[in-house]
């Protein structure tokens, strides 16, 4: 396909000459980054949106009721185009565009993109990855949304920790009772339980005949698919208001008083109980079990890595586009003010975030990829050690990835709004509603600061092993001591990627040395690795994270033709060099180098590579942003007519006075 065609010129405008000077041609970057068949879906899927007024939007917040009344009438018409063609039988799409589906799903409405995805594919995968051909039936009308799903883990005393949550589903008489004991025990952050899920992914303590065999998932059926009435024995309802988007999502919360449900309601795939109470199960350990029950939870931290590569996208294209566009200030008397983007302070502030999106996006599809191949041969039931060494290592990465992704993102938006100045304030800008609707994503399927631990307990696991090795690849630069700097080589992002790996082994060694110590005056393991958190254990885990993302990154841009290898290279320079900053006081401290030549380095090197994205900075927004349907921003069109788009929106309110004016004009004569 002729990439025009595809991808026809962008509206002539203010933005128009500076996107005359890429070194590239920002379409073929889009087709490089996305695919071209992605490309093609999307366009498509964004027309049909735009001509459906069901999703035309204005700036304005509607009531609760009323967002989510549109939320599901949205959700509906989705549905109904059908754009995965799951058809009337359900069945999986194709992930690449079930990719594409999504991300543009949450580029528009987040609270829309979960309405549908909560249902149709997290309950849907829970369904495949733990249940049996007894469920069947219950996949293939979730999939085709012939009922409402929703994934009920979280209680009101326990979130991340999942393995000592309180629900209860008792065997008796060949049924499982499900009760709450207390209303610490209410399940609750259940996205579509508030109102409309029909049937439920429970999570509870399994007990057999005066047994615990820890937590086990369940499908449970909690509202009349006819009245939407709640069951008897279950008491449903709405957490209430929230930020943002996700009001049109109904966060509910659940609680069970002696709930029966039959014996098919256990996803029996690793484990099983008989009509006659006969607890049994393929697991070798009681760990083993728990990490099978919530290994969903891994699948959607994947997914969740690229929200924070979204909402940092979608910052950069906002905040990038209105500095090219907005000028203050004038070297001299009479001479043209100076677009804002020119200062270096402004460059500083928002080109780490416009390459931190891009950089973790490629490393997500990256290691969607390799998450997908681990799932399709797990669900076929391949056994070997290759396969639960590739399970620790996904756990790891995407505890590590997942917090440093979102993080990136949230901050990302606060920033691009803050860059914005005044303007940024304005609803028509996004920046805010956008910080709102990603702010979640720092906190669901594990709160970031908890889970980013779990990374760390991975990595100070190897630190006895003398040359530990990965399927992905991800630690085996642990198997060879880094040697401290020595001088810079000229090639700047080979430097970055050993200053990161040695960054990584410091960590390891002081984190493993001080429990160690810790343990030896005494301290529990517990506390031990608890007091060694906050100098090394998290540190260490975060630059693992952006290690590993940095090199997948520049592996896939080695893939690329001359051009957009180029482009992509200073990307990922500035991404190696704004974060390697962050983390500069480790490298002295810990004896990577001394002096002023390393630090320097990274500063004069960072603002070189930051001045010579300049001429690039516009078509590579262009490359990573939705359509301007989707983008919904003022200050981020692609024409580059900022001023003209909030005038328009000011005119809306010309002359008009408030129903409110005769109780002002009474208060304003009683004081004449």
């Amino acid at each position: 396909m002729v990439l025009k065609n595809l991808l026809p010129d962008l509206p002539r405008g203010p933005l128009t000459r500076f996107r005359d000077q890429a070194t590239f041609d920002w379409r073929r970057l889009k087709v490089f980054l996305q695919g071209e068949d992605n490309v093609a879906f999307t366009k498509k899927m964004v027309e049909t949106l735009q001509k459906d007024p069901f999703f035309h939007r204005e700036w304005k917040t509607g009531t609760l009721e009323q967002m989510r009344a549109l939320n599901n009438r949205r959700w509906a018409k989705i549905v109904e185009y059908d754009f995965l063609e799951m058809g009337d039988e359900g069945g999986f799409p194709d992930m690449e565009k079930n990719g594409a589906f999504l991300t543009c799903l949450e580029q528009y409405d987040q609270g829309l993109a979960a309405r549908y995805s909560l249902s149709a594919l997290v309950f849907s995968s829970a369904i495949v990855s733990m249940g049996t051909e007894k469920h069947k039936a219950l996949l293939e009308a979730a999939q085709s949304s012939q009922i409402v799903g929703c994934f009920a883990l979280t209680e009101l005393s326990h979130g991340s920790n999942t393995k000592d949550i309180r629900t209860t589903a008792t065997f008796d008489a060949g049924d499982f009772v499900f009760h709450s004991p207390d209303i610490e025990a209410a399940k609750c952050w259940s996205g579509n339980l508030g109102q409309s899920a029909t049937h439920a992914i429970v999570f509870a303590q399994l007990h057999v005949k005066g047994v615990c065999h820890g937590v086990h998932a369940f499908v449970l059926q909690v509202r009349d698919l006819r009245t939407l009435e709640s069951l008897p024995g279950l008491t449903v309802g709405d957490m209430g208001e929230k930020p943002g988007a996700w009001n049109g999502v109904e966060n509910g919360w659940l609680m069970f008083n002696r709930f029966r449900a039959p014996l098919s309601a256990l996803l029996d795939k690793g484990s099983q109980v008989t009509p006659d109470g006969v607890y049994q199960t393929k697991h070798k350990s009681r760990q083993e079990q728990q990490s099978s029950s919530l290994g969903a939870l891994s699948a959607g931290r994947v997914g969740i890595i690229q929200k924070g590569a979204t909402a940092a996208q979608l910052a950069a294209v906002i905040a990038v586009r209105y500095s090219f566009v907005r000028r203050q200030f004038a070297p001299s008397e009479g001479a043209e003010e100076v677009p804002v983007i020119d200062y270096p302070l402004q460059k500083h502030r928002l080109f780490p975030i416009l390459a931190g999106g891009v950089v973790v996006s490629i490393f997500q599809k990256r290691f969607n990829e390799h998450f997908i191949n681990y799932m399709m041969k797990l669900i076929s039931g391949e056994k070997s050690v290759e396969m639960a060494e590739i399970s620790k290592e996904v756990h790891a990465l995407s505890c590590a990835t997942k917090p440093v992704s979102t993080w990136m993102g949230v901050r990302g938006l606060a920033e691009a709004r803050l860059a914005c100045g005044g303007h940024g304030y304005l609803k028509s800008s996004r920046l805010n509603d956008l910080r709102n609707d990603f702010d979640p994503s720092q906190t669901f399927e594990g709160e970031n600061y908890m889970i980013i631990q779990q990374a760390a307990n991975f990595l100070l696991s190897l630190d006895s092993q003398k040359a530990p090795k990965s399927p992905m690849a991800s630690i085996d630069f642990l198997a060879k001591k880094v040697a401290n700097f020595a001088g810079f080589s000229g090639d700047i992002l080979r430097d970055a990627v050993e200053a990161y790996q040695w960054l990584v082994q410091y960590h390891l060694a002081e984190a493993s040395a001080e429990i160690k110590r810790n343990v030896s005056k005494g301290m529990s393991s517990f506390d031990a690795k608890n007091r060694a958190q906050v100098a090394h254990c998290q540190p260490m885990a975060i630059a693992y994270a952006e290690l590993t993302m940095l090199q997948w990154a520049v592996d896939v841009a080695s893939e690329a033709s001359s051009d957009l290898q180029q482009v992509l290279l200073k990307i990922c320079k500035i991404y190696a060099l704004a974060n390697l900053e962050k983390h500069i006081s480790a490298f002295y401290m810990g004896g990577y180098c001394s002096g002023a030549e390393f630090g320097k380095t990274l500063q004069e090197e960072l603002s070189k590579a930051e001045e010579a994205l300049t001429v690039d900075a516009v078509a590579i927004c262009d490359a990573i942003a939705p359509d301007d349907f989707v983008l919904h921003s003022n200050l981020g069109a692609s024409d580059g007519n900022v001023y003209e788009r909030i005038f328009r929106e000011f005119q809306k309110t010309a002359n008009a006075r408030p129903d409110w004016w005769p109780e002002l004009v009474t208060k304003l004569r009683s004081k004449l």
